[in-house]
């Protein structure tokens, strides 16, 4: 896996003034957005050296150590513990996997009576109750469409904050190297 940058970075301080890069570094970047809560809270947990996101943590473990009987169905529950990515068949194709902790591949389930519903509502969790109180837990397959890409150069400033910014280096006269 190769992703190229150039960076600019200011010697005095050794600090990076911004980064310029291809499309697949900002898709991954971008793509750390899409990460569930609980799974960053469940993997940070799983660390020698936890991380802690103020009281989100206590929330976690709440969820984790309750009885089992407090929720719907298993469904529910897994839902709250191992969140799944919304638009991970999205996410498939990037360079860098962010779901590589959770090898599982991504399953729909829709309801077990083929409701009829206008909804027609799917969920990536089995046995979770659908409007009309059945569970869904008949598999489906889903065709997904395009991957999620940003298309043309990018920079990406890196100060205090992260920002993707549309310019060119030629146009702000910058030269790499001198």
């Amino acid at each position: 896996m190769a992703i190229s940058l150039k960076a600019l970075v200011e010697k005095r301080s050794n600090k990076v003034i911004f980064i310029e890069s291809d499309n697949d570094f900002v898709d991954v970047l971008f793509s750390f957005m899409t990460i569930p809560m609980g799974t960053i809270i469940r993997r940070a947990c799983q660390n020698s050296v936890p991380l802690e996101i103020g009281c989100i943590k206590n929330l976690y473990a709440s969820v984790e150590n309750a009885d089992k009987r407090l929720f719907q169905t298993k469904g529910c529950r897994e839902m709250l513990l191992r969140p799944r990515n919304g638009v991970q068949s999205y996410c498939e194709n990037l360079k860098l996997k962010i779901n590589n902790g959770d090898p599982t591949p991504t399953r729909y389930f829709f309801c077990s009576r083929a409701c009829t519903s206008s909804h027609k509502l799917f969920s990536h969790y089995e046995d979770v109750l659908c409007e009309c109180g059945e569970p869904m837990n008949r598999e489906m397959s889903l065709s997904v469409g395009k991957e999620v890409r940003v298309g043309g150069l990018h920079k990406v400033p890196m100060w205090d904050f992260v920002q993707v910014v549309v310019v060119a280096t030629r146009v702000l006269g910058i030269r790499f190297g001198s």
